[in-house]
């Protein structure tokens, strides 16, 4: 039997099941965002239950911080971190792809999972 959307989203949040298929990606080109939003042990969609007062830290100190140049570093820990904990396995990424002529210029792709005809020209 299938179960209403209401009872999925419920079991999405208590972290119910072995597994998920999710579609889903963060629309900010932000390392510090992203990293709370999938990793952050106090994020409602941590779904993996990942845990690390390191990785806590680092991303809560990236959140505020306006200093670049640490922001880089500390987030690329967080990287190194998440890569030796594996807190999720991949099946596979069906990706996004686009076809265009050689004579097709100017595409773009932009994160919030689209592109913008305005940019690309013909040769």
């Amino acid at each position: 039997m299938r179960r209403n959307v209401n009872e999925r989203l419920l079991g999405y949040a208590q972290k119910k099941g072995d597994g998920r298929i999710l579609y889903d990606l963060a629309t900010m080109p932000d390392a510090a965002y992203v990293a709370n939003l999938w990793l952050n042990s106090g994020s409602a969609i941590n779904d993996s239950t990942f845990k690390s007062e390191e990785v806590d830290a680092l991303i809560n100190a990236g959140l505020t911080s306006t200093d670049e140049a640490k922001r880089l570093v500390d987030m690329k820990r967080v990287q190194q971190i998440i890569m030796e904990g594996a807190p999720w396995v991949f099946l596979m990424n069906p990706a996004y792809q686009l076809a265009t002529r050689a004579t097709v210029k100017g595409y773009s792709w932009y994160t919030p999972n689209g592109n913008a005809s305005y940019d690309m020209y013909k040769e």
